[in-house]
């Protein structure tokens, strides 16, 4: 949505997008796509609004279709442990009803919480190296959280936001590049056999929890940032309006 907030077209932002990312003419990228896009945000972060991506996106557009209030409280870059700790938060401090229906959707498994305190609130950063602050901290936290942590801890908080409630409905909605079969496959490959095996597991202890395995379509064009464009969460949107209203009865 960036592209109506600035008042561009489509392709306009994306030559923008391309220009921070300081593609060469071969085509070799000299920054990476979170430290373009913070420089993009600092230029025109306040002719962004926030409150219509909220309201483009598939979750929000999922709930127009059924006609029933919706609260939007993704936020752009995190994982699912800040998914878990602010639904909890929520629930915790009354803004999550009781019976209310909670959509999640599921991240990549490269995100963790960063609680030092020069952050206004426990957000994500990716976990790859060159994407976060090159300070000893950050090369600690990489020591730690290696590859096959990350897919403990990832799953861990999956099973956790399943049975985080009986008095509230967790649904949860994969959000990645490729289905879950192909994830497992590609830890295979990257040696971590153990927890494929215990992600698979928790991921069938979970199968009540998941909308389906959908994903959001990437043939369809994607912003300059590699980001899903409006038309994909509009398909995906109406992909899972039968799926939701099929198993909750919406009364319109």
């Amino acid at each position: 949505m960036d592209h109506v907030t600035m008042g561009v077209g489509f392709e306009e932002c994306n030559e923008i997008k391309r220009k921070y990312l300081g593609k060469n003419t071969y085509g070799a990228v000299k920054k990476n796509v979170p430290m373009a896009m913070g420089d993009f945000y600092k230029d025109y972060g306040d002719r962004l609004d926030d409150r219509l991506c909220q309201n483009s996106s598939w979750a929000a557009q999922v709930a127009d279709m059924l006609g029933v209030p919706v609260v939007n409280r993704a936020i752009k870059g995190s994982g699912l442990d800040e998914h878990y700790f602010g639904i909890y938060r929520d629930w915790h401090k009354g803004l999550i009803q009781d019976g209310d229906l909670v959509l999640v959707g599921l991240t990549s498994m490269d995100r963790m919480p960063d609680f030092r305190l020069n952050r206004h609130r426990p957000h994500c950063y990716t976990l790859l190296s060159r994407f976060i602050p090159n300070d000893s901290s950050s090369g600690l936290l990489l020591d730690v959280y290696n590859d096959d942590f990350q897919v403990f801890q990832y799953f861990k908080t999956l099973q956790s936001l399943a049975n985080l409630n009986s008095k509230i409905t967790v649904m949860m909605q994969p959000m990645g590049v490729w289905p879950l079969a192909q994830y497992l496959d590609l830890l295979v490959r990257l040696g971590l056999t153990y927890t494929r095996e215990y992600a698979a597991q928790i991921w069938q202890e979970c199968e009540p929890h998941i909308v389906s395995e959908l994903i959001l379509d990437r043939t369809l064009p994607m912003c300059g940032f590699g980001h899903p464009s409006l038309a994909a969460h509009d398909k995906l949107a109406k992909e899972l309006v039968p799926i939701l209203d099929g198993r909750f009865k919406f009364v319109r």
